[in-house]
């Protein structure tokens, strides 16, 4: 269910999308992990113990966590005149379209970049699979609908070229 509030959208996070988020993070660690105890076993000879294993739960519950609050803001809501974006650390951002430069998806992040390319402008690099698909698809739509023109074709750091 696609959340409206005051002819706003949002992206919508259910128990069920964070967990996915949070197993996406888990699977990637736990792939690397389980290819450099392999190939240390296999190639080195070291075989790493239980209780070294063990200790891999402190970085990947860190790592989960850092991804939250970095790329996942408390809220991010549209309308056909502004975009709305509450941080976990960065504040509140409140600007109309007209300041939206480039849209994307560079890697494993979608990132707004809002703003002048130098001085006030801003990036907001989102986890997108922590939030509903359907959600994700909505705010996809309405770029793609509003602003096929500023999507961007590579990206340089945070910033969009194209």
């Amino acid at each position: 269910m696609l959340l409206r509030m005051k002819g706003l959208q949002q992206l919508e996070r259910t128990p069920l999308s964070v967990l996915t988020g949070i197993g996406t993070v888990l699977g990637l660690l736990t792939g690397v992990t389980v290819a450099a105890y392999f190939f240390e076993g296999t190639v080195k000879g070291d075989w790493w113990t239980p209780h070294y294993i063990a200790t891999f739960a402190i970085p990947f519950a860190i790592a989960v966590v850092v991804q939250y609050v970095w790329f996942v803001p408390r809220r991010l809501a549209w309308n056909d005149e502004t975009l709305e974006v509450d941080t976990w650390l960065g504040g509140n951002f409140r600007a109309p379209w007209s300041q939206l430069r480039h849209w994307g998806s560079p890697g494993m992040t979608f990132t707004l970049e809002c703003g002048s390319l130098l001085g006030d402008g801003r990036s907001f690099q989102l986890a997108l699979n922590y939030f509903t698909p359907q959600s994700v698809r909505a705010l996809r739509d309405f770029l793609n609908d509003n602003f096929p023109d500023r999507q961007a074709c590579f990206w340089i750091g945070r910033h969009g070229i194209g």
